[in-house]
């Protein structure tokens, strides 16, 4: 890929320009999808934390598997946001505000609402299902084939609609807010005269020139202040409809920063150059983290605790979504037949997974074994069903129109192959 120079014309200059063509960023499509795909990880072993008290647990529990929920909680949505900055800015220089929204309300709005619909009761009877079957004992009934039919038979399908949230889709959400924002704001904050001139000068100096180096401080210490604001270390989630609008203040300092990013894009090359460093850095700060956290807890939820690991959390966030970009893009430069693959399936793994998540290690409830053993192929399952549904039923189909732009053929299924699209968001 080849490196942008750094731009030092003003945004009037710029406007008078004809919108270039975007080169496709493979590297950070692959952070995008891994971050999307985390999600399973992420909530399979929800299942299997000692004394948990999420939707569902398994008796046998993985002593470590908080450090991992904490570990990628840590920079996971963080990194969400900044991919979408990034790549809505794309967009929206693109093809201009009139196709920027209408691509939005079909890949953000559309899955958002239909999504929702169709989630919640089978996230219902999921839950229902697992909680049925956790009362009965398949030794007393004739197998774990008949204790199965049995919670199948006596659990509720009642879906309880006016609790309906966000659920795990708030992302989506949250993104309706932010896009709007930024839609709003993009003409106003480019036509100020001097004051546009001076925060183009002062974001080129903090991506690209002199001041590039406290720019990873800055972005740490702004984080920590948002997040002494949380109920717990880390960043709080709302799957409510009303916006939290301090959530929404937290997460658009990502979100800004990928939105930036793509105007100077040429920090990007630092990124590439620096990989090594950015990864020697985060890799003690993103094992510090869950530590860290795990300190909070022991120490009956002390201020000063709360406070180190909120600190920690935003230097290992940062660090890590930096580390993440430069890694990709430096080892990533073309086009790969399989990871493009898991990046146009990814958006289907985001939206179908949290069912399955509380499905599938239901039904190895009773299965005698560790419970390591039972996350590993729980999250192995989940994975397999996603990727063979969206094979079969998305990729080739209306609903693959929606999530990934057009129809891919589903080869060997839905034809042969073909060169693939011109790159878009």
């Amino acid at each position: 890929m080849t490196e942008l120079p750094a731009d030092d014309s003003t945004p009037d200059e710029r406007r008078l320009r004809p919108t270039p063509v975007p080169e496709r960023y493979h590297g950070l499509d692959l952070v995008r999808a891994a971050m999307m795909s985390l999600g399973v990880v992420l909530h399979v072993g929800l299942v299997y934390i000692p004394e948990g008290v999420w939707i569902y647990n398994d008796p046998d529990p993985v002593e470590w598997s908080p450090l991992m929920e904490w570990l990628i909680h840590t920079f996971r949505m963080s990194a969400f946001f900044v991919m979408a900055g990034f790549f809505g800015a794309m967009l929206l220089q693109k093809g201009g505000t009139t196709t920027f929204l209408r691509h939005r309300f079909v890949r953000i709005v559309v899955p958002l609402i239909v999504g929702s619909i169709l989630l919640y009761p089978l996230m219902s009877w999921s839950r229902e299902f697992a909680n049925t079957y956790s009362w009965i004992d398949p030794t007393e009934t004739g197998g774990t084939l008949a204790a199965l039919r049995i919670a199948g038979e006596r659990m509720s399908f009642t879906v309880d609609w006016p609790r309906m949230g966000t659920g795990h889709l708030w992302f989506l959400y949250d993104l309706v807010w932010l896009y709007a924002a930024a839609v709003l704001l993009s003409p106003v904050l480019t036509r100020l005269g001097p004051a546009s001139r001076f925060f183009d000068r002062l974001a080129d100096s903090l991506t690209t020139g002199a001041a590039r180096f406290a720019t990873p401080v800055i972005l740490i210490l702004v984080s920590f202040m948002l997040m002494l604001g949380m109920n717990e270390p880390g960043i709080d989630t709302n799957d409510s409809w009303y916006p939290d609008w301090y959530l929404l203040l937290t997460y658009s300092l990502p979100f800004g920063v990928g939105w930036i990013a793509w105007h100077h894009r040429s920090v990007i090359g630092d990124l590439k150059r620096w990989w090594w460093v950015l990864l020697l850095i985060a890799a003690p700060l993103l094992l510090l983290a869950p530590v860290s956290i795990l300190i909070w807890h022991l120490s009956e939820e002390n201020p000063w605790a709360f406070n180190v690991a909120q600190f920690i959390s935003a230097a290992a966030c940062w660090m890590t979504i930096l580390a993440l970009a430069g890694c990709s893009e430096r080892f990533l430069e073309r086009e790969r037949a399989s990871v493009r693959y898991m990046v146009d399936a990814s958006y289907w793994i985001y939206l179908a997974h949290m069912p399955l998540t509380i499905f599938i290690p239901a039904l190895m409830r009773y299965w005698n074994v560790s419970g390591l053993l039972k996350m590993t192929v729980s999250i192995a399952i989940v994975m397999f069903i996603l990727l063979a549904t969206y094979h079969l039923l998305v990729r080739n189909t209306p609903i693959g129109i929606v999530l990934n732009g057009r129809r891919y053929p589903a080869w060997p299924f839905g034809g042969p192959r073909r060169a693939e699209p011109p790159p878009t968001e």
